[in-house]
């Protein structure tokens, strides 16, 4: 008898050990990411040319919006420039399409400013109402990967980590 209860409690230890994963994060599925989300922080670091810069900025104010449908297609009303000073919020609407595979999203858009094709990938999570877009160097160079030019400047970056959260509207 000592045996058996034993192993009920060792099962049931087990049980609860593998099945008490962090249920807030859901890897995505393309209709999980459909509808407006509205860009709330931009958190994390990029280590470049020896440098950190760290983020940590509360984006809600600045209204940027994006629209996933569910044919594939998003819109969105601004963007962070990385190339400011300041990291501003760049109010240029941008359309293009989407796709989700397993834990990331691929957007493909033109830019709006220069008319060339776009091509990011970001890991992807939903959590409630809480959409999460993870960038680290590896899914930049796999965006970049058909792009000489941008893949060579990469090597300006040893280290890249950022998280975008965004609020179900």
């Amino acid at each position: 008898m000592k045996n058996s209860h034993s192993l009920l409690i060792l099962f049931l230890s087990i049980f609860l050990i593998t099945s008490c994963k962090d249920k807030d994060e859901v890897v995505a599925s393309s209709s999980l990411v459909v509808g407006k989300w509205k860009v709330s922080t931009l958190k994390g670091s990029v280590i470049a040319l020896g440098t950190t810069e760290n983020y940590n900025e509360d984006l809600s104010a600045e209204n940027m919006v994006y629209e996933f449908k569910s044919d594939g297609t998003f819109t969105g009303t601004g963007q962070v420039d990385f190339t400011s000073d300041n990291n501003t919020v760049v109010a240029t609407p941008i359309n293009g399409t989407y796709v989700v595979s397993g834990s990331e999203i691929t957007l493909n858009y033109t830019n709006p400013t220069t008319k060339k094709a776009v091509k990011e990938i970001y890991s992807v999570a939903v959590s409630g109402t809480k959409l999460t877009f993870g960038l680290t160097l590896d899914l930049l160079k796999k965006a970049y990967a058909n792009d000489p030019n941008s893949l060579a400047g990469l090597s300006l970056i040893s280290a890249l980590n950022l998280t975008i959260e965004m609020n179900k509207q």
